[in-house]
Order: structure tokens, then C-alpha cells, then sequence
């Protein structure tokens, strides 16, 4: 939703307080878990947090993007109206994935957003 801002090259509008915060995890990160999992027994009838462990406040996650977009100082603006049933904030326990796979994302939040700004830039 933030990106669709930088894309339209209107300020960011953030409804709700800029320390809300989320687990991100790339896409890739996820492939790799689940191509690592599926076969092993270990992990039959299991379920497992796919996440980093991390949380990302909204006000880094905007800084880090307007970072990637290559601008900044690219306008935003934070409301303190917050939506109807959003959380504040959530993150995940990984260390069942970590224990049972010695696994832990490999991707972190800038190279991320860098992959997925890029692939925006490309496709439009």
C-alpha cells in the first residue's frame, strides 16, 4: 500500500501511529523454509511461524522505502486516526523453525525492499 504512494508520486498518507509495527519477511525467505521442510518428518502435523522474528515499526519501513525509491526526503505525512480493527502490533516467535531447521531468514528488510522496488520499477 505505502509503495503505491512513492509509485503514483503522491505523498505518504499513514493512518495510525508511525510505531505500529509488523514481522516483514521476503518472499524468498519463505520458498527457502518451505522447500527445506517438505519432506522432512520432523516437520509432519507441525505448524511453524514463516517470519523473521523482528519487528518493523511503519515509520522504518517508510524510511527504508523512500530510501530504495532514491528520494529521501519524499513526503510523509502521519495521522494519528487509526483504522477500525488494525493492531498496533504483531511479530512472531520463530524458534521452532530455528530448532527443528537451523533456519533463519536471509533476506533483511533493506535487500528486500530493494528486490521488490526493483521488480516494481521493471514491470511498470
Amino acid at each position: 500500500i505505502y509503495l503505491s504512494y512513492f509509485m503514483k508520486n503522491i505523498p505518504v498518507l499513514v493512518k495510525g501511529d508511525k510505531e505500529r509495527f509488523r514481522d516483514l519477511i521476503y518472499i524468498d525467505d519463505i520458498v527457502d523454509v518451505w522447500i527445506q521442510s517438505i519432506d522432512l518428518e520432523i516437520s509432519f502435523g507441525k505448524a511453524y511461524n514463516l517470519a523473521t522474528g523482528k519487528k518493523t515499526t511503519v515509520e522504518v519501513l517508510l524510511n527504508t522505502i523512500a530510501k530504495k525509491w532514491g528520494n529521501q526526503n519524499y513526503p510523509i505525512k502521519y495521522s494519528n486516526i487509526r483504522t477500525s480493527g488494525d493492531t498496533f502490533g504483531i511479530y512472531a516467535d520463530i524458534s521452532k523453525l530455528k530448532k527443528d531447521f537451523n533456519w533463519s531468514p536471509k533476506v533483511n528488510l533493506e535487500t528486500g525492499i530493494e528486490k521488490f522496488i526493483k521488480w516494481v520499477k521493471d514491470e511498470l
